[in-house]
């Protein structure tokens, strides 16, 4: 069992919310693979090196991923994702942009916007505005 993650970042900084997301994934299972998709972003995958959590680091470097475009990006992880039981990304705009395209390719239900996760199969989400748990 293993977790993938999507790492967000602008191909030179490595973006906060995917060390939130990395930490969401350890609570799941202990080998937790990283995915890198950009151009010419090894200064983020130089900070992602000192990263204890993460097993593996995929890279996808090609200039036609400078922008993270989901139409391109969805296609890669959905490839991917048979060798994981969990694929997550941050809770931010570019998650959110990609991940429930990789649902639907995937023809999964997605979990989003955890606050908690209780067990690999058991996650505390907000739902009606925020008012439940």
């Amino acid at each position: 069992m293993s977790v993938l993650v999507l790492a967000e970042h602008d191909n030179k900084e490595l973006k906060p919310s995917t060390l939130s997301a990395i930490t969401a994934a350890s609570k799941i299972h202990e080998n937790i693979e990283i995915i890198v998709i950009g151009s010419e972003c090894d200064e983020v995958i130089n900070k992602l090196k000192n990263v204890n959590l993460i097993k593996k680091i995929i890279v996808v470097d090609d200039p036609k991923y400078i922008n993270p475009i989901a139409e391109l990006i969805s296609p890669i992880i959905t490839s991917l994702a048979d060798g994981y039981t969990h694929v997550m990304a941050p809770a931010s705009t570019f998650g959110k942009n990609i991940m429930p395209r990789v649902a639907v390719l995937l023809d999964v239900a997605q979990v989003s916007d955890i606050i908690k996760v209780e067990a690999p199969d058991i996650f505390i989400r907000p739902i009606y505005a925020g008012n439940a748990l």
